[in-house]
């Protein structure tokens, strides 16, 4: 009877005992991979001898094989990769025809109200779908530096999906009880860049040493913060190095355990710009470069146009989609759908807390009128809730 082959521990590479172990920990570095693609200085910083430090990464690259991939390999780690639907066959079809694919990152930058937030919580309520419907367990993170996830916000999306599969015999309903969401959904808010930062180490060790299947990750914004903390074209150079090891550290984390990570991203305006768009996404070469892909969302007449900016495998174009109290839809997107108006599906779904007060306003009002007179339908209360009324 085989087996499983005992995965390689931190102590196990010659040179680390308890202490080297602990300082590997508290630099975010909790397997052998990890020390593995690390250079010979970041590690001698940490261990205080160069030398030694060269014995650790060898030893580490050893024992996690690290070598030159042939390309069978390069097909079997490809064969990892899963794709989740954005919510809008217009996107997925700008996307490869799939939606996103896993193991990359993605930037989604655009002026305020562009539909950057909506689209990529929408993404992260489409992984939790796709695992539930497999009967797999998956995590999704948010690491947010602008306060702008809202849970209520989540569970509406979830319920739309529940309401539109709702005649689907194969579509298994997805809970919305706090303790099935407490256990897929973690919220970290980061008011400082080294906060952002410690998030990426804290995912990598729930990963690692608690085991949690995170399928994908949500930093929204980016650039906030270190656009906040480093002022001034005198701490640009410092900014970017920083930025830099940000952005490094994420790599790795994306590639080892085929993470979906999606970032939001800001934007300048260019008064020089007199043809195409006048706005431009922050962070410059070093966040150009490392996005896999690059998408630009812009606000028009008819709905949210996202602009296919970059792609190391995909070609440029623009898709149309729009913002709705269901999510991420197509421009034509019948509301019908649900099952119901869009006034009883907010009631049944509240995203804020002012239709939260509402909804229980129009429930005491029904109950008293249902004392009073004959039983009224649901859009005749509906229709008799203004928010002027409520103002």
């Amino acid at each position: 009877m085989s087996t499983k082959e005992k995965k390689p521990q931190l102590t196990d590479i010659d040179g680390v005992g308890p202490a080297a172990e602990d300082k590997l920990h508290k630099a975010g570095l909790f397997t052998v991979e990890a020390v593995a693609v690390s250079s010979v200085a970041e590690i001698a910083g940490l261990v205080g001898s160069k030398p030694t430090a060269l014995k650790i990464v060898n030893s580490a690259r050893e024992l996690a094989n690290i070598r030159i991939a042939f390309w069978g390999d390069r097909l079997k780690k490809e064969a990892r990769r899963w794709y989740v639907e954005t919510g809008s066959e217009e996107l997925d079809k700008l996307l490869g025809g799939r939606g996103v694919e896993s193991g990359q990152t993605v930037e989604l930058y655009g002026a305020f109200a562009s539909g950057k937030t909506q689209f990529a919580l929408q993404l992260l309520v489409n992984v939790l779908a796709m695992f539930h419907q497999k009967g797999e367990h998956a995590v999704v993170v948010i690491i947010d530096t602008e306060g702008t996830s809202r849970p209520q916000r989540i569970r509406q999306m979830i319920g739309a999906l529940n309401e539109e599969n709702k005649e689907n015999k194969d579509w298994k309903s997805i809970p919305l009880d706090e303790d099935y969401l407490n256990q897929r959904i973690g919220i970290m808010d980061a008011y400082t860049t080294d906060l952002q930062m410690f998030a990426v180490m804290e995912i990598e060790k729930l990963i690692e040493e608690q085991g949690l299947p995170i399928k994908a990750v949500l930093e929204d914004s980016l650039m906030n913060r270190f656009r906040g903390e480093y002022v001034g074209r005198g701490t640009l150079a410092e900014r970017q190095q920083k930025l830099n090891k940000h952005l490094q550290e994420i790599g790795p984390l994306v590639d080892r355990h085929n993470i979906l990570y999606l970032f939001t991203n800001q934007v300048m305006a260019k008064p020089d710009q007199f043809y195409g768009n006048p706005e431009a996404p922050i962070g410059g070469n070093i966040v150009a470069h490392f996005s896999g892909v690059r998408l630009g969302l812009r606000k028009g007449s008819k709905g949210n146009k996202a602009s296919l900016v970059d792609s190391s495998h995909l070609p440029k174009g623009d898709a149309m989609f729009q913002i709705t109290l269901a999510g991420i839809r197509d421009p034509d997107w019948d509301p019908s759908s649900l099952g119901m108006s869009l006034e009883e599906f907010e009631m049944k779904y509240p995203c804020t807390w002012a239709t939260e007060e509402k909804t229980e306003k129009t429930k005491k009002k029904s109950k008293k009128t249902q004392k009073e007179t004959p039983p009224a339908t649901l859009d005749e209360v509906a229709e008799g809730e203004t928010v002027e009324e409520e103002a």
